[in-house]
């Protein structure tokens, strides 16, 4: 194959498995995204687990949106009959079709110059992981009466995990790692014992939550989707709602609002985003956003139901999310597919015309009687243009197609041929109560450009 019939195929997946769902999941989530940012600073962990779910529901729904591509069913109905046809043009046509530039090729040259910067991002994350291993051959150890403090907080958290504090080369303390956690801390925060009780609590509390493991899901989900700009705003917002969260923990557990703002304030930075890491340093910008966050935290037992509705919120939210996003292209195909049925519910209600009956038609000569009848247009061969029409009509009493129709069509001719193809059909009439009577049907028609040899398509 050339490199334009690898687009074009990589095109005809990427639209329906991969641009729809993520033009179904930027619908659902861009007001669920504004709404979290015009919210006051209550409630932190309903805001951080509704932009949680909106980021875990993405790659997900998008996932089994393109799986169910490749097990696609058949079309079907209670109220209407259906018929797959395929059709193949020669290997002169199929080969034409390379020097022309369609819809398809759009959509798989979009999508391969994502994947080119989708995988760039993603060997930054390696690069990032590997650093980890840096950090963890560096740092030295704590002295004995950090680690005691250490775990008598944790304790107090009900944490049970062994976590290792260690010193490291840095400005400020932070948290790597899942299954082995550590906590990085620099060495001047040991002369202040009631500073570090307080970053030591923060810290801690980050590892109870796993946030190391989430923080590192979304930066793959960022990295993948990174041509998405929604996706970039909901995962920084992510983050600074993640320390509030965090920051609303502590303070509901220490009471002390006016230390835990001064720890904050010595450890912000100009630029503090480190990449994989979880822990108390912020950013300049966002220390006012925190400051202010924690004027309105709650007490400890309103804090507790503020989880309970955010994690309700995530549960409820990530379903909804992943399941229109998963079935857009569902959606959009069955539009056509339930006009279709309504219509011929209606008829069949309103006249003689019946949709099922004790003997359906039967075709005389099966589908090659329709094929034998059906000619890819020239132009839309050369384009490169396939696809499904779908046509509609009665079968009379006498077994003869009536007012052929198109439901769902394509253009560039092949609406038309596959009414000249439908026209020719005979069928043996449909049977009720031992009378012929009038049957309505519908026949989707796919038009489908064969391989370079020129043999069908599977």
């Amino acid at each position: 194959m050339t490199m334009l019939d690898l687009i074009l195929e990589l095109g005809r997946w990427s639209l329906e498995g991969f641009w729809l769902p993520l033009l179904a999941w930027s619908l659902l989530a861009l007001p669920a995204y504004a709404a979290v940012k015009l919210c006051t600073d209550r409630s932190p962990h309903v805001r951080y687990w509704t932009l949680v779910a909106l980021l875990l529901s993405l790659p997900i729904g998008v996932a089994g949106a393109a799986l169910a591509m490749f097990d696609a069913p058949a079309m079907s109905g209670v109220a209407i009959v259906t018929m797959p046809a395929a059709f193949s043009i020669s290997a002169e046509a199929a080969a034409q079709t390379a020097l022309n530039w369609t819809t398809w090729h759009t959509s798989g040259l979009l999508t391969l110059l994502a994947c080119v910067v989708a995988l760039w991002r993603v060997s930054t994350l390696v690069v990032g992981f590997r650093a980890l291993r840096s950090i963890r051959e560096e740092a030295v150890r704590t002295p004995e009466w950090v680690v005691e403090e250490a775990h008598t907080l944790a304790a107090g958290l009900g944490l049970e995990r062994s976590v290792d504090v260690r010193l490291g080369a840095t400005a400020s303390p932070f948290t790597i790692g899942w299954l082995r956690p550590l906590i990085v801390l620099p060495e001047d925060l040991l002369e202040e014992r009631a500073d570090l009780r307080l970053a030591l609590t923060h810290e801690l509390v980050h590892v109870r939550r796993r946030d190391f493991g989430l923080q590192v899901v979304e930066q793959v989900i960022g990295a993948l989707f990174v041509i998405h700009p929604l996706v970039a705003l909901i995962r920084r917002e992510t983050s600074v709602l993640r320390e509030i969260t965090c920051d609303a923990d502590v303070v509901s557990r220490t009471g002390e609002r006016a230390a835990y703002a001064r720890v904050l304030y010595r450890y912000s930075t100009p630029n503090a985003d480190r990449m994989l890491a979880v822990g108390i340093f912020a950013r300049e910008r966002h220390l006012p956003k925190r400051i202010r966050a924690m004027q309105s935290f709650l007490s400890e037992h309103g804090l507790n139901r503020s989880k309970q509705t955010g994690l309700a919120v995530f549960i409820l939210l990530l379903s909804i999310t992943i399941g229109a996003v998963a079935c857009s292209d569902v959606l959009v195909e069955s539009t056509a597919d339930a006009d279709a049925q309504t219509s011929a519910r209606t008829e069949a209600s309103s006249g003689d015309t019946f949709v099922v009956v004790e003997d359906m038609p039967e075709l005389i000569g099966g589908l090659e009687s329709i094929q034998e009848n059906l000619h890819y247009p020239e132009l839309a061969a050369k384009a490169g243009i396939e696809g499904r029409v779908i046509v509609q009509f009665v079968v009379d009493e006498e077994g003869r197609v009536v007012d052929p129709e198109i439901v769902r069509g394509i253009g560039s001719g092949l609406d038309e041929a596959a009414l000249a193809a439908v026209r020719t059909a005979e069928f043996k009439p449909g049977l009720q109560r031992g009378k012929p009577v009038q049957v309505k049907m519908s026949l989707p028609v796919t038009f489908m450009l064969g391989d370079a040899d020129g043999s069908e398509p599977n």
